[in-house]
């Protein structure tokens, strides 16, 4: 009785398959750990914007608690934490160049005053990317 309901699933094309539903190619997806410390790889726009603004709300939030205990421990926070910031932004900008098919060291073109920040939120927030390149194959 059990084998009929079983042929006539493996029969209906709406039937769930055994495929693995999150593996989307090799190297396609990236865990959070190496969305923000890692220099490989690419991400898409969403995921920029999305590390960018988590990473300052974080900030913020860890800012506004420790000047609300003190002013020392907030100079201390502040402190401690640049390295990190700094850290992440650096990963999340390299690998967005690398989806737009250009070097990480595009990202010093932040130190031209004025300019080179406007082309940074031009290139990196908004243009959009083409097909797999030399850095990995399309993000997810």
């Amino acid at each position: 009785m059990f084998d009929q309901y079983r042929a006539d699933a493996m029969n209906n094309p709406y039937a769930p398959t055994n495929e693995d539903l999150w593996d989307h190619g090799e190297g396609a997806e990236m865990s959070i750990t190496d969305v923000l410390f890692t220099f490989d790889g690419r991400i898409p726009r969403s995921t920029y914007w999305l590390a960018h603004l988590g990473t300052v709300f974080t900030l913020g939030l860890t800012y506004f608690a420790a000047m609300a205990i003190s002013e020392d421990l907030f100079t201390f926070t502040v402190f401690l934490s640049l390295i990190p910031a700094i850290w992440i932004g650096l990963a999340i900008e390299i690998k967005r160049w690398h989806d737009l098919g250009m070097s990480g060291w595009w990202t010093l073109i932040g130190f031209i005053p004025y300019l080179g920040g406007f082309i940074k939120l031009i290139a990196l927030g908004f243009m959009p990317s083409d097909g797999p390149n030399q850095y990995g194959p399309v993000p997810r």
